[in-house]
């Protein structure tokens, strides 16, 4: 990999070498995904394909989210167990690097808690791979559920657009003195930006509170039987003297 940075991204250039893939190998290219530094990558989810023989264009946003703790929602700002900053795809993956410890006594090596050790090639083959089908088919919901992965009341995520283009040209590749059949099964050109520097910040609120019901209930009160503030206080007065005058009957019998 080549690479070249400028003042809003950087370019690269990436030799995949088909080669050198094995015969199970069904496509080529490569997966990208950009994230927070702190948030482990879901590639095999979310990651943006690119074929060889491609210029690919990346661009790319920041969007900040702040949303409302408890009653409106269920978030929270506590960190992970190595530390880092919480988030919902950290969370899981310890939660099931914990089920693969307690089932196989070992984890995947992409996932945190370095506490335990990575499997080897044999334990994932005969252990790991059958127990994260079983997690996928939600044989472990409940186990799932008791390790709290709610959202984060904040977190920062990263819109991405992907665009393309041949790579290269008949004429650059007869330029470069090179077979154009060869550069285009193996090479990429990958140029990653930010579409605008501003941040679009999400920031959540109440859509109905105490106040707003209170409001609906006099109003609604007010309209069907007239009733008011000043309807409450003189059903308030008239009350209070029939108790009075009750109670004074009562002390002269």
């Amino acid at each position: 990999i080549n690479a070249e940075y400028g003042d809003y991204g950087a370019t690269f250039i990436i030799y995949i070498d088909q080669s050198e893939y094995a015969d199970t190998q069904e496509s080529a290219g490569i997966k990208v995904m950009l994230h927070h530094y702190q948030e482990p990558p879901l590639i095999k989810e979310y990651g943006l394909a690119i074929p060889p023989g491609s210029q690919a264009y990346i661009s790319t946003s920041t969007v900040r989210v702040n949303n409302l703790g408890m009653p409106y929602f269920n978030c929270t700002d506590r960190n992970l167990k190595d530390g880092s900053n919480y988030t919902v795809v950290g969370c899981t993956l310890e939660c099931h690097a914990k089920i693969l410890d307690s089932k196989c006594n070992c984890k995947q090596g992409h996932m945190p808690l370095d506490h335990i050790s990575n499997c080897s090639l044999y334990k994932h083959e005969t252990c790991t791979k059958p127990e994260i089908k079983k997690i996928h088919q939600g044989v472990y919901d409940a186990e799932i559920d008791t390790c709290g992965c709610v959202d984060a009341c904040r977190e920062i995520t990263y819109e991405s657009s992907l665009s393309r283009a041949q790579y290269p040209s008949t004429n650059a590749g007869e330029a470069m003195a090179e077979d154009v059949t060869v550069l285009r099964e193996n090479y990429i050109r990958l140029h990653v930006y930010f579409q605008t520097l501003a941040i679009k910040d999400v920031q959540k609120v109440p859509a109905y509170t105490v106040m707003n019901l209170l409001g609906d209930v006099g109003g609604n009160l007010g309209l069907f039987i007239g009733a008011n503030v000043a309807t409450l206080g003189e059903l308030i007065d008239y009350f209070t003297r029939v108790i009075l005058s009750w109670a004074r009957a009562r002390k002269i019998a």
